[in-house]
């Protein structure tokens, strides 16, 4: 049994329900990995900024103590850093996407993966904004049990949708900046027809995996990521994507019918928009996504665990 103590930001996340909505790709991987014999206790780091990380020193290093970790697990880039603040146990930090994309976040990136025993990039571009060479990369896995195809009327009947009209799901919250709501509604302005943009915010997993079935296509305009979830959610679902060129978006959708990565500008948005819109047909997503299904990513994972327990 290897024992692992996952380090992440904790705040707004109180109950272990919070945790499993708040942060689904961090749970998600911890129950992927159980059965492969990993055994986790969980530190969510509270505050924010140097001071705020580091008034949780004194509770890390008792836990730390008490549950006597073979290795801590990191996400993000601040939370490793903090998780270094210690040198008894070898520390794996996962980057996610903002913590090395985002140009006033990458010092402090940079400092945890030279601290860190084992660096995780969840795309292939972010290594090279670290100056790292031979980098581990995994993205994080998807739920093929929790997200699967429904009979689009089905799914929209259960969501009390409109069964003609047209919808996009837009990939987050329209309150994110870094997700870019306006792209998104700029560009369906452009449409020939009325197309209803859904908010993607506190929504259940079930929830998710209804209107990703439930709509026309998937709406990504962000104007950075590491490896959007939502997008592999989506092609488990048989969703179609527009997306823009940020992340892995363009190499996990090479391939797929009904799925367009295109630049960044409204009229290249809408006219791919308009190719799925036209017509019914969903995407053929699925078979490529079980790639990333939970346990082929925990399998790459323990194997990293492994490797450094072995040094």
């Amino acid at each position: 049994m290897i024992r692992v103590l996952i380090v992440c930001a904790g705040n707004r996340v109180e109950t272990a329900e919070d945790f499993k909505v708040r942060r689904p790709f961090i749970y998600e991987q911890m129950q992927s990995l159980r059965p492969m014999g990993v055994d986790f206790e969980v530190f969510m780091v509270r505050g924010k900024g140097a001071i705020g990380y580091l008034s949780n020193t004194l509770r890390y290093w008792r836990i730390l103590r008490s549950f006597k970790p073979d290795l801590v697990h990191a996400h993000y880039g601040f939370s490793g850093l903090f998780a270094c603040l210690q040198w008894k146990v070898p520390v794996v930090v996962t980057f996610h996407g903002s913590d090395v994309n985002e140009r006033q976040n990458r010092p402090i990136s940079f400092v945890a993966s030279r601290l860190a025993s084992k660096s995780i990039f969840v795309n292939k571009s972010m290594p090279e904004l670290l100056h790292i060479c031979s980098p581990t990369v995994i993205p994080c896995g998807v739920d093929s049990d929790m997200f699967y195809p429904i009979d689009r009327q089905e799914a929209r009947k259960a969501l009390g949708l409109i069964s003609d009209a047209r919808y996009a799901l837009f990939a987050s919250a329209f309150s994110k900046p870094i997700k870019n709501a306006e792209l998104a509604f700029e560009s369906v302005s452009l449409l020939d027809e009325p197309v209803e943009v859904i908010e993607l915010a506190d929504k259940t997993r079930a929830e998710v995996n209804l209107l990703l079935n439930a709509v026309d296509l998937l709406l990504l305009t962000s104007k950075s990521e590491g490896s959007p979830q939502i997008v592999k959610e989506a092609m488990l679902c048989n969703c179609p994507v527009v997306s823009v060129n940020v992340g892995d978006v363009l190499e996990v959708l090479n391939g797929v019918e009904r799925c367009f990565v295109t630049k960044a500008q409204p009229t290249n948005i809408s006219e791919a928009m308009k190719l799925i819109t036209k017509s019914p047909a969903r995407a053929l997503g699925r078979e490529k996504a079980l790639k990333y299904s939970l346990s082929n990513v925990a399998t790459l994972v323990s194997e990293v665990y492994k490797e450094i327990l072995a040094r």
